[in-house]
């Protein structure tokens, strides 16, 4: 997609991301006075609930990024970039959870755990798949590739 920009999925992704995490943590934080072990599985499912809309957004975003480019070379770029993207979003994702968790800790709320170098790899790996997926779902839909399709043969016959 040579007429746009690609660090737009990347700031589509924190625009949605960051405050449902922020929602999806303080819901946590706010459990986990009368229910600790409650308060994990919101903060967990929130969060991996946040972080997948948010990847879908993105990749929705990029999609329909008013650009330039046809819709055939849109959705041959997202494929193309799923590494990327997906290794991107996983790495964002993954240091936001982090840092709000020893950030809450220090400020001496309850955690429902501590972030450490392995929970973080392990964050990483997991949401790089959930990544990955998801920004294969998006870009790999039949209705919108014979869209593309049918716009570029439009295009061509003209």
């Amino acid at each position: 997609m040579p007429n746009a920009r690609p660090h737009f999925p990347l700031a589509a992704f924190l625009v949605l991301y960051l405050p449902a995490g922020a929602l999806a943590l303080g819901l946590g934080h706010l459990t986990s006075a009368e229910a600790p072990g409650f308060a994990a599985a919101i903060q967990i499912v929130l969060g991996t609930l946040a972080y997948g809309l948010a990847v879908e957004g993105a990749a929705e975003w990029g999609l329909r990024h008013p650009c330039a480019a046809p819709l055939i070379d849109r959705i041959l770029h997202l494929r193309r970039s799923r590494f990327r993207y997906a290794m991107s979003f996983g790495l964002i994702g993954a240091a936001l959870a982090a840092g709000a968790e020893m950030s809450a800790r220090s400020a001496g709320l309850v955690t429902a755990y501590s972030a450490g170098p392995v929970r973080i790899g392990i964050a990483v790996a997991v949401l790089f798949v959930l990544a990955w997926v998801i920004i294969g779902l998006a870009g790999g839909r039949a209705g919108l590739i014979h869209r593309a399709l049918d716009e570029a043969m439009a295009g061509r016959r003209r």
